[in-house]
């Protein structure tokens, strides 16, 4: 090819278009790398056995009704096209991470002076000290302190294993009241966090009384084994150094789900402890005189896409939102970490102003303010 001036002519142009392009080399300096532009014959380039010129000139032809003889080219780096970043639209995304548009619904004047109230240090002594109870939800086994409140909620607060507790027993409630037939079997069921801590440190064939009574039939409203998905809140490490995520279990799909949001960078780090808890649940429940048609180990395990913390501190909170949205996939965006501490008070003016938290007016009528 003549690295020279090159003049691509065409043929019947029409009149709003260009009838010929002009390509002018510059003149190379000594410690410049050359420019220069190059002009390729129709039936001169083949990659891989696709005549790429042709295509090109194929084309032009349909854009602009016309034939021209050749492609002209740079060389030049600076002349190549940069690609723009692009974000990702929903549809191109992970399905654990897409999600449709969301609008969150506005605190109401009431809710804010609450948590105002509430998520501050308490008090060593008045109606709202630090030992007084301001969430108690009928049906729920722990009453929660504006101590327990406190540690929990504000922004870099770590969730307690007390408030997970009573949190699972709120959205436990949840479903059982959006249910309008109470014989129809519920599409999931959530353990409580001592739970799976229990079948962590359990021995093979070797079940304590409260993990025999978590499975026992006769114990409970209905068969949990005829759920679609079984989610269990996982808490390993203690103090500052402990760490929350879920782990479900797909009786449909034969998945065990790890949704973690500090996923290590090596999953062997926490399969073992999954291993574990999956294993002993399927013994603990085949102990309990059910057939099971699949075993443990046909439970493969999985690490969805989910959404993921910046911290160290907000575990508990992506946990909670895990146990209230997960479908299989998440169908909320509302977990991203722009907004984590906006999802902190709303699942705590929720606890508050719920219906069967049995503390509500007093803690209203102590604040000051009407319903």
């Amino acid at each position: 090819m003549n690295a020279s001036a090159v003049r691509a002519t065409t043929s019947s142009p029409k009149e709003d278009g260009p009838s010929d392009f002009n390509f002018t080399p510059k003149e190379a300096d000594v410690d410049e790398r050359p420019e220069f532009s190059i002009f390729i014959e129709e039936d001169e380039v083949n990659v891989e056995g696709h005549n790429v010129a042709k295509e090109v000139l194929d084309s032009f032809e349909n854009v602009y009704g016309r034939r021209t003889k050749g492609v002209a080219t740079s060389t030049h780096p600076s002349k190549r096209r940069g690609v723009r970043p692009m974000k990702k639209g929903q549809s191109t995304q992970p399905p654990y991470v897409a999600a449709p548009p969301f609008k969150l619904k506005k605190l109401s004047r009431v809710e804010k002076k609450l948590l105002e109230v509430v998520i501050r240090k308490p008090n060593k002594d008045g109606p709202m000290s630090a030992n007084e109870t301001c969430i108690k939800l009928k049906g729920a086994k722990w009453p929660l302190t504006f101590q327990d409140v406190h540690e929990s909620f504000s922004p870099r607060g770590l969730v307690s294993k007390i408030v997970m507790h009573t949190v699972r027993d709120w959205l436990m409630m949840k479903d059982n009241k959006e249910r309008p037939n109470k014989k129809l079997q519920p599409r999931r069921h959530i353990f409580h966090p001592d739970f799976a801590i229990n079948l962590l440190k359990a021995k093979s064939k070797k079940f304590n009384k409260a993990l025999m009574d978590e499975v026992d039939l006769d114990k409970q409203e209905y068969d949990f084994m005829k759920c679609d998905l079984l989610i269990l809140p996982v808490l390993v490490g203690d103090g500052e150094s402990g760490h929350w995520f879920c782990v479900v279990i797909s009786l449909v799909d034969l998945r065990t789900q790890v949704l973690d949001s500090m996923k290590p960078i090596e999953s062997s780090q926490r399969t073992p402890s999954v291993e574990k808890i999956r294993n002993n649940f399927f013994e603990l429940v085949n102990n309990g005189q059910r057939v099971l048609t699949h075993t443990a180990e046909e439970y493969e395990i999985e690490y969805p896409q989910v959404q993921q913390q910046d911290n160290c501190h907000d575990c508990g909170i992506y946990v909670i939102k895990f146990m209230d949205l997960w479908k299989g996939r998440m169908a909320s965006a509302e977990l991203d970490h722009e907004t984590v501490i906006d999802v902190r008070r709303r699942i705590l003016a929720s606890l508050l102003m719920d219906e069967m938290n049995e503390q509500r007016e007093s803690i209203i009528q102590a604040v000051g303010l009407k319903t």
